[in-house]
């Protein structure tokens, strides 16, 4: 290795002789001293930061405690370029990010890593999310810098880095090809354990001979050496984090019960003498990793469909400079610039419109199809598509803080609020586990002081009765197999509390459009003023409209065209349409086309007029189609004396008109309302002690239906929409709601019944065993007959 590479060129810290972790920037090939450094510089040339080591002014500064890979490494997110991509500045004092923590398996993680980091000087808040593996952070970069405060979630036990897609995603990968691996190594194993203790099992009379046992108990201890010793692994080494934080989590008494049983088995085979747990051990480990690996890909599954969303944003635009353009990224545009806005484009950033006017589709603000006609100098919001011609904006603001961003950030931070009850749980968590080994300390002492041979074999039964075997099962084999049966009927779950909460609901929260109705347009009739039949003027309004691919045609699609000679087409931006037809000038629109005040007055329904040379020739009546099952809906619900609301962003007229044909009382109708009005009402109903359901389809119901105790996603919803939704009904079916509603009160009382059963066993098996009326392998055997049970009876949910 030659001078130059003694030293990392990334941290600066010596090369160990021998090795080599190259890495190309700027054409030359530089040596790093370890594969984390490696790592982080080819991030930095991936991302185009090359630049970064040609104007860094000095190394990272390494104090010799703090002279660990991870620091190094570390340090480049500190860099102004790269927090550019992943912290959203408010302030020059508060900066803002989201990180992905790896390694969290239960409450007592997320209240340790909450608590050490808060108390770090220069930290506002930290708010981390168990069910996401998400953590909000807040600092002042002035006081403590990004590297820091990730070095210190790492000296936990943890790893933390700035929240990105490509990152998570090759986690992911890895994470569950680790999780199978010892998923297989636990499945054979306790097969082949309990096949052979079966013999055990049978041989009540002893006629099997002292070398079979004994052949049959090393057999057990082959086989389940590698259960214990490499796919129960990820329990010894989440435990062994917590201990050296000072802290108990769930997996410590897990531990103590693997390892104790095991090595008492170990030991009995040893010897030839005492009883053996092979199969106990191996059953719990296998049950669960199953567990465990459901809650993972539920949790990854639930943030993918978010992910691909934000993904399909434009990273790009096309800037006007004098009278060139050009495509420029995203992240370089600034307040000021003017964009052009090609049609069926997506509206990069909020701008005001250049011309005079504009019409754009708003669905993925408002939830509304219907195009917006903007004038001169009015708002675009990011997000919007060009429903009509090429027209400039000039940017208002840096896409980061557009109408859309601030949507998603809604969505994120009513997605991170934690409920009081998980709060709760959070802070009790280490306390349960500190109960349970104090309980198994005091039986301990007392048989060490009354009876010392007892010692072992009653500590051990102890742990072996409370590990949380059936306990553990008792919900999420419910929800498993519930998920199963639901997927059977057309209904994706996407949080498993759903299930336990729908049916304790009092209010349901309906969005309008795409929704209750089915966001097509239908004609409900038509007055005929001219001199045509009503066949042949169906024929002309089908003709007129094929030329127009504003969604209101589709009223029109089912009749047949005529064989017009149509020219000279033009649309009269936020108003309708103008053809000529052999010479005479046919005009259709809404009531702006119109001279008569009278006839422009505010109506439920949409209003169309036809001209021909400026004469009235008919009019039509267009309405939304109402879903065929909304009626139904609305009625079983209210016979169930639930509260009905009805919520959209579209005009009240066409809101009171809907909601008084579904007998929706009109104090719970809102028209016109905004996301965040949306998400306040919900807010308040929950202030109020209510346990609202939210059911919509668009991106603007999202806030609300993250702050929903339950919430229902159309089929046709957004990807925003369906990521933060409980359910998703994947037929357009709102009779799907009710048969979720059925499962519901089944699966609760399903849950119910498990747990009942799980702590009843405990409360009779726990005084037993303490009193040593209970020996270890019949403890085991308790414990597998009663995660039996808890399957069998989880298992009822899957019929028909």
């Amino acid at each position: 290795m030659n001078k130059l590479a003694q030293f990392c060129y990334h941290c600066g810290l010596p090369n160990e002789q021998g090795t080599a972790y190259p890495v190309e920037i700027a054409h030359q090939t530089q040596h790093m001293c370890c594969p984390g450094c490696q790592a982080v510089a080819e991030s930095i040339v991936s991302m185009g930061l090359a630049d970064y080591y040609q104007f860094r002014e000095k190394l990272p500064e390494i104090s010799p405690r703090d002279m660990t890979t991870d620091k190094a490494s570390l340090v480049f997110y500190d860099h102004d370029k790269v927090q550019q991509k992943y912290v959203q500045s408010s302030t020059t004092d508060d900066s803002r990010i989201s990180l992905i923590i790896t390694g969290i398996v239960c409450s007592a993680c997320t209240w340790l890593i909450e608590s050490r980091i808060s108390k770090l000087s220069g930290i506002h808040r930290i708010t981390v999310n168990q069910s996401t593996n998400r953590a909000t952070l807040e600092w002042d970069p002035n006081v403590i810098q990004l590297s820091d405060i990730l070095a210190a979630i790492n000296a936990l036990g943890y790893q933390a880095q700035p929240y990105d897609r490509a990152a998570k995603e090759q986690a992911l990968i890895t994470q569950k090809k680790q999780y199978l691996q010892k998923l297989a190594v636990a499945g054979l194993g306790m097969m082949q354990v309990m096949m052979y203790s079966l013999g055990f099992y049978l041989d009540s009379n002893q006629e099997m001979s002292d070398s079979t046992w004994q052949l049959l108990r090393w057999v057990s201890l082959f086989i389940s050496t590698p259960v214990v010793l490499y796919a129960a692994s990820p329990f010894y080494l989440s435990a062994f984090k917590s201990l050296c934080n000072k802290v108990v989590n769930m997996d410590v008494p897990v531990t103590i019960a693997i390892m104790a049983a095991w090595l008492a088995s170990v030991y009995a085979t040893l010897v030839g003498v005492g009883e053996v747990y092979f199969d106990s051990v191996s059953m719990f480990v296998f049950f669960l990793l199953t567990g465990r690996y459901l809650q993972m890909m539920a949790i990854h599954k639930s943030g993918r469909a978010l992910e691909e969303r934000l993904g399909s944003q434009p990273e790009t635009a096309l800037h006007l400079l004098g009278n060139q353009h050009k495509r420029v990224l995203l992240e370089d545009v600034e307040a000021g610039d003017v964009l052009i806005v090609k049609p069926a484009s997506q509206v990069p950033c909020d701008g005001l419109l250049l011309e005079s006017s504009a019409e754009v589709n708003e669905s993925i603000l408002t939830g509304e199809s219907t195009p917006v006609l903007k004038s001169k100098e009015q708002l675009i919001a990011a997000g919007s598509i060009n429903s009509a011609d090429t027209f400039h904006i000039k940017v208002t603001d840096r896409v980061e803080n557009s109408t859309l961003a601030s949507i998603i950030r809604l969505l994120q931070n009513a997605r991170e609020s934690k409920p009081r009850i998980q709060e709760i749980a959070d802070r009790v968590a280490s306390y349960f586990v500190l109960g349970i080994l104090l309980l198994t300390t005091l039986t301990a002492l007392y048989w060490y002081y009354t009876d010392s041979t007892m010692v072992f074999a009653t500590v051990l039964a102890v742990l072996v009765v409370t590990c949380p075997c059936a306990l553990s099962l008792a919900t999420p084999v419910a929800i498993t197999t519930a998920i199963g049966h639901l997927t059977s009927r057309a209904i994706l779950l996407n949080r498993s509390s759903a299930l336990f909460n729908l049916n304790q609901a009092t209010d349901f929260v309906f969005d309008k459009t795409g929704t209750l109705t089915t966001g097509r347009f239908q004609l409900q009739s038509f007055n005929n003023h001219s001199d045509m039949t009503d066949d042949a003027l169906l024929a002309l309004i089908a003709t007129i409209e094929s030329q127009s691919e504003h969604p209101i045609a589709t009223a029109f699609s089912e009749f047949e065209t005529a064989n017009f000679a149509i020219s000279d087409v033009k649309r009269i931006a936020g108003v309708g349409l103008s053809v000529v037809i052999n010479g005479d000038v046919f005009r259709l629109g809404n009531n702006q086309l119109l001279t008569d005040d009278a006839a422009k007055t505010q109506s439920p329904e949409i209003h169309l007029y036809l001209l021909k040379n400026d004469q009235l020739q008919a009019e039509f009546i267009v309405t939304t189609e109402i879903r065929l099952e909304a009626a139904a809906l609305i009625r079983s619900l209210r016979e169930r004396k639930l509260a009905i609301h009805l919520l959209s962003g579209d005009k009240s007229a066409h809101v009171a008109a809907l909601a008084e044909k579904l007998h929706i009382p009109s104090d719970t109708v809102l028209g016109g309302v905004s996301p965040a009005e949306k998400l306040a009402y919900i807010e308040q109903l929950q202030a109020a002690g209510k346990l609202a359901v939210m059911v919509g389809d668009g991106i603007n119901d999202s806030p609300a239906m993250a702050a929903a105790s339950v919430s229902i996603a159309m089929t046709q919803a957004t990807d925003i929409t369906k990521v933060n939704a409980d359910m998703i009904l994947m037929r357009e079916s709102l009779t799907l709601i009710e048969k979720a509603y059925q499962l519901s009160l089944k699966t609760r009382q399903i849950i119910k019944q498990n747990i009942v059963w799980a702590i009843s066993y405990n409360l009779i098996g726990v005084p037993l065993a303490m009193a040593g009326l209970l020996t270890p392998w019949i403890a085991a055997l308790g414990m597998s007959f009663s995660s039996l049970i808890v399957i069998l009876n989880a298992l009822r949910l899957a019929k028909k």
